[in-house]
């Protein structure tokens, strides 16, 4: 099994146990399968022609290799999981493992649309991941998600505006502060 399809069954398994949770950590009565395994609601907006069968083969993988859990995928487009995600909290029936923006984990939290996770986790996990990472997932030093993935940001960028801004084209941007100042100096040679 590939190291992405191990992190996501590993986080899957993690949060099935943590589905049949309730906020007093007893088991919560949760559906099962004819053979008795727990039935985890996985919601992803991953349906695209290549992220939709890789996401469908690892929860395949995932409930082949146990038979505790089983996880049930429900595919939701990009802007429609969102909605869905919030009517259901306001309804009281959430799926168990939403796939969600790590920008909004915060919003989420304060707002009590997540479960704060600490009591879930040892003292190492978020030793698995990079620190800033980690950090996204945090609200009051408390951890209200698993990181899963993130995009990878690219800079593309034109070195003779860069040299006729003033700016050395072999020394591009590293932090977001030093981007804004050199797009407002590519800023006032566009505009001369």
């Amino acid at each position: 099994m590939k190291k992405g399809q191990l992190i996501l069954a590993g986080t899957i398994i993690f949060l099935g146990v943590l589905t049949g949770c309730g906020e007093d950590g007893k088991q919560a009565e949760k559906e099962k399968t004819k053979d008795g395994r727990t039935i985890v609601e996985f919601w992803s907006f991953w349906g695209s022609e290549t992220r939709g069968p890789v996401i469908e083969k690892i929860i395949k993988d995932f409930n082949d290799s146990q038979d505790q859990v089983f996880v049930k995928h429900t595919f939701l487009p990009w802007g429609d999981i969102w909605t869905k995600n919030l009517a259901s909290v306001k309804a009281g029936n959430p799926g168990d493992v939403i796939i969600n923006d790590i920008n909004s984990v915060a919003l989420r939290a304060e707002n009590k649309q997540v479960e704060d996770l600490s009591k879930y986790l040892d003292n190492t996990f978020q030793e698995r991941f990079y620190p800033n990472l980690w950090e996204t997932v945090l609200h009051d030093s408390k951890p209200y998600a698993v990181p899963f993935n993130t995009d990878t940001r690219l800079l593309f960028y034109n070195k003779t505006a860069f040299r006729e801004a003033g700016l050395d084209p072999n020394k591009p941007p590293e932090t977001w502060t030093e981007l804004e100042h050199f797009a407002k100096k590519l800023d006032d040679i566009k505009q001369k």
